[in-house]
């Protein structure tokens, strides 16, 4: 499941703490761990999501806060973090960040074979 992976996008739920953030740490360093053996090349990528349901003057911090404990427990890879909401840009501008990262020459032409294999009209990313 983890081998030739090129990105590794993990979700956290931001109003998650205690036993649920414990929960979803652990899982993350399991999976960070099969991405390293696997697929050491992978890019790596946690969105700190929900940011909506956080109070304004709090989300900041607690981002940086989120951040800075999974930038500690994935070393020595380097990660990116991004806030993210549906209810804002700032989903689409992760996402937007993370899919320029990857290695495709030519995504054009990529799609065309695509969707040439698929027998389709149109592709759309």
């Amino acid at each position: 499941m983890f081998r030739n992976v090129d990105i590794f996008i993990f979700v956290f739920d931001m109003k998650n703490e205690n036993e649920e953030l414990a929960k979803d740490l652990n899982f993350y360093q399991t999976c960070l761990s099969a991405i390293c053996e696997h697929s050491p090349s992978a890019k790596v990528f946690c969105l700190i999501h929900k940011t909506d349901l956080v109070a304004q003057d709090q989300r900041k911090k607690l981002f940086e806060d989120r951040q800075n404990d999974l930038i500690n427990i994935s070393n020595p890879v380097n990660i990116t973090c991004f806030m993210s909401s549906i209810w804002d840009e700032s989903l689409y501008m992760a996402w937007s960040s993370i899919i320029n990262r990857l290695n495709v020459q030519k995504p054009e032409e990529t799609m065309d074979k695509f969707t040439s294999l698929m027998e389709c009209n149109e592709v759309i990313v």
